[in-house]
């Protein structure tokens, strides 16, 4: 007895071993190294200090120009959005899906803004469309990428384990063929160039966004709808919008392939007001459509009628005055390594993480137009954190527009008050750990006053 005892207390004491073994070696603690200590903050301190304006300030006009290039699969494919699917494909085609390009040009400088009906434009993807320029002689920081984060668009773009958890099984075609659409939608806007201007304008939406990150006190929310408009000399014009409330209008059930409530949006702009229209996902990390409605179609109508109708009434403003200045630029954003909270300060270690969701560089993009600034971001970019954002570039005279899914990404940004709280964006996709709230926002700060410098 007293031997079979022994040996269960071996077999007990081994497994026990075993479990703490594999434990440490796919977790560690979460980094709690105060930011201004951390390398990655460091690294942008050096990388802040070394840029250099590329600017040139002219009374030469200003050309521009649009483009959109159909992205529509031939046949139905995996959705991409929600990991509940299953990789299931589309039942029919609800909207067609596009990838639209405005391009600006000034002093001998070409900039493109491009927007695709995606939930994210993938890394990969970006990989391939960035060396495309490169063949055809348009640098990478040349174009400010974004997507309109439809949870009902087309997947089989994602190469790891969760990008095909949310996107379906890969398809390497589907990389190639959409960074070839990409391509072929810029060159088509350079292509049709003619002098024109530019407004901004801006409105407050509180009735079409919500806070979803749960019951606070007083929950911030980003209601600014945030536009560009484009009058060409021959009377063609376009519009730009970005706002902050999630593309998730249509919900994990409905698998129709469908630009949500952002298509609808630049359908109605586009039949009623303007020759061509394009949306950009604002800061959505933290912001959630109001759906109110009997079905899906009706929360569509709803959401996007709403915004509409507040478009509609915005006052707008020249971006320039006599001189005018458009610049670009595309700078690597250095992060801590990769440690997603699995348990209470408790992560995956990095390499636990990169096999499941692949390492890919990540950059921060910066584009003036004017007395606007776009910046670019890798990520969900939090909402919460956008009303002190806009109120610092605006004391510096500048208006700001903050974009997600900048062509890389790396998961939810949310303030940094969130971070203990058991939510899927503070805990499930905060893939880099705490502190990041502070860190972005430090960065668009950083790149407001550089480029004003």
């Amino acid at each position: 007895m007293k031997k079979i005892f022994k040996i269960l207390l071996i077999t007990v004491g081994t497994l026990l071993g075993l479990v703490l073994v594999i434990f440490l070696v796919c977790f560690q603690k979460l980094d709690d190294t105060p930011l201004e200590q951390t390398a990655h903050f460091k690294k942008w301190q050096e990388i802040k200090t070394a840029f250099k304006s590329n600017a040139i300030e002219s009374q030469s006009s200003i050309k521009v120009a649009w483009a959109k290039v159909n992205i529509t699969p031939p046949q139905p494919i995996a959705l991409a959005g929600y990991g509940k699917r299953q990789g299931k494909s589309y039942d029919k085609v609800q909207d067609s899906v596009y990838v639209r390009v405005v391009a600006i040009e000034h002093a001998s400088q070409s900039t493109f803004l491009l927007s695709a009906d995606m939930l994210i434009v993938p890394p990969n993807v970006t990989k391939l469309f960035y060396a495309n320029l490169n063949k055809i002689g348009i640098d990478s920081s040349q174009v400010h990428i974004s997507a309109i984060h439809s949870h009902n668009s087309i997947g089989t773009w994602g190469s790891s384990l969760t990008g095909e958890l949310f996107a379906g099984k890969y398809n390497p075609e589907m990389e190639i063929t959409l960074a070839a659409k990409f391509t072929e939608a810029v060159l088509a806007a350079k292509e049709d160039l003619m002098e024109g201007s530019i407004s901004y304008g801006e409105i407050n939406d509180i009735f079409d966004i919500r806070n979803r990150l749960g019951e606070v006190p007083n929950p911030e929310v980003d209601p600014e709808i945030r536009a560009l408009t484009f009058n060409r000399t021959d009377g063609k014009k376009a519009i730009l919008v970005t706002y902050g409330a999630h593309s998730t209008v249509m919900d994990s059930k409905n698998i129709s392939l469908s630009r949500d409530y952002s298509g609808m949006l630049v359908d109605s702009l586009e039949h009623h007001n303007y020759e061509f229209a394009m949306y950009m996902a604002g800061a959505v990390g933290s912001m959630g459509p109001v759906e109110n409605g009997k079905d899906d179609f009706e929360e569509l109508k709803h959401q996007s009628g709403g915004v509409f109708s507040h478009i509609t009434d915005i006052l707008w403003q020249p971006v320039f005055n006599e001189k005018k200045i458009v610049e670009s630029y595309l700078l690597p954003l250095p992060l801590r390594e990769p440690n997603p909270k699995i348990f209470k300060n408790w992560g995956l270690r990095p390499w636990m993480f990169k096999k499941f969701f692949g390492d890919y560089p990540v950059n921060v993009k910066a584009t003036r137009i004017g007395n606007v600034i776009l910046i670019g971001m890798p990520c969900d970019f939090s909402g919460e954190m956008m009303n002190e954002l806009d109120d610092y570039a605006k004391s510096k005279g500048y208006n700001l527009i903050v974009t997600s899914f900048n062509g890389g990404y790396m998961g939810y940004v949310t303030d940094e008050k969130r971070f203990d709280e058991d939510l899927y964006e503070s805990t499930t996709m905060a893939w880099y750990g705490n502190q990041n709230g502070v860190y972005f926002s430090q960065v668009v700060k950083d790149l407001v006053d550089k480029i004003g410098e």
